[in-house]
């Protein structure tokens, strides 16, 4: 009798020790899902706010490629595909030379070293295991259920419906959901399949919290404007010449087709003259939008030869002789642009 009690209290040690190590196991897992949504977060944007305006560091996908990841995948790997034609592939991480898209005219292309910014894909902005992974602290494997155009468990606000997707080989065994310029991230949770089937709460689905809205990897130059000033010791005598300003912003979005250079314009202003230390503005549109990923971009003053946008405006160059002196003698001038630091002062000077 003695012993059978001893084997039923043993009996009940051991199974208590076997809910609490995998109640601590299932703890470890919730946590190490959080800390993953929180490093794809983190591998998007880089420091924002003040942290990042403080210390003047620039990183992360946005920063470097210009636009929002396509997919998990893109996080971990930079995407090269021969098997398509024409081929996918992002652009390789180093020097890059702007272009200014000159409209019918052709793009021109700005190659001195003092204008080169350092844009593309790194290679790997998240940590994946040694097989080429990165899944949720649970190691969902969606396999052949994985699939396209779904509803994935946080549903954007104002969405279309049906942007999420959750194919393995893309997104990890998450559920990925782009929607305009916003960014969802998913785990399953526990079960590995949306909702809580059961009242076990590791089984909830995790969202990236919070997720990357707009404002959250760009910046919105809205009827902001760009200053102009003249620093070449003496009054320019223009004679009625239309200036603009435009930011040069690099986008990889992994076509194959090279680097890609949006020119973001100002509005053109008609300038006779410019007395020394004097300066003109140009302002940016001021209705709807006119987004800026974050990271550092080029400005350069632009002459619009038919005033207002024309078809073919020339990258300006104007000097101290009050002479257009060909394409060569570029006005310019870098900017950054932080997450969630607001817009930065956007200045050109004609010396």
């Amino acid at each position: 009798m003695e012993l059978l009690l001893v084997i039923v209290i043993l009996s009940a040690v051991a199974w208590m020790l076997t809910s609490t190590v995998g109640d601590n196991i299932a703890q470890v897992r919730y946590d190490d899902t959080r800390n993953r949504l929180d490093a794809i977060r983190g591998a998007v944007l880089g420091p924002t706010g003040a942290a990042a305006l403080e210390r003047g560091i620039l990183s992360g996908y946005v920063v470097d490629n210009g636009v929002l990841p396509e997919n998990i995948k893109a996080l971990v790997t930079r995407i090269v595909d021969d098997s398509v034609e024409p081929a996918v592939a992002h652009d390789a991480f180093g020097l890059t030379a702007p272009v200014f898209n000159q409209g019918s005219a052709g793009e021109a292309k700005l190659e001195q070293p003092e204008h080169l910014l350092m844009k593309g894909h790194r290679g790997a902005y998240v940590a994946a295991l040694a097989n080429g992974w990165f899944r949720d602290g649970w190691g969902t494997e969606l396999g052949s259920d994985g699939t396209a155009g779904i509803d994935c468990p946080t549903l954007p606000d104002g969405g279309s419906g049906n942007e999420g997707n959750n194919v393995d080989a893309d997104n990890h065994g998450w559920c990925v959901t782009r929607s305009q310029d916003r960014w969802y991230v998913d785990s399953y949770g526990l079960d590995g399949k949306e909702g809580q089937l059961t009242g076990t709460p590791y089984e909830q689905d995790m969202p990236m919290s919070p997720p990357i809205l707009a404002d959250d990897w760009q910046v919105n130059v809205q009827g902001r404007s760009v200053r102009i000033y003249n620093k070449t010791g003496a009054i320019l005598e223009l004679g009625g010449v239309n200036l603009s300003a435009a930011l040069l912003v690099y986008k990889n979005d992994a076509n194959g087709d090279g680097p890609n250079w949006e020119s973001v314009r100002t509005a053109a202003v008609l300038v006779n003259s410019l007395g020394n230390s004097d300066y003109f503005e140009a302002p940016f549109p001021n209705t709807g939008r006119v987004p800026i990923p974050t990271g550092e971009h080029l400005l350069v003053l632009v002459h619009e030869p038919g005033g207002g946008h024309s078809d073919t405006p020339d990258l300006a160059a104007l000097v101290a002789t009050e002479e257009w002196k060909g394409t060569q003698q570029y006005i310019t001038k870098r900017v950054k642009f932080y997450s969630r630091g607001g817009v930065p002062d956007m200045v050109l000077e004609i010396r």
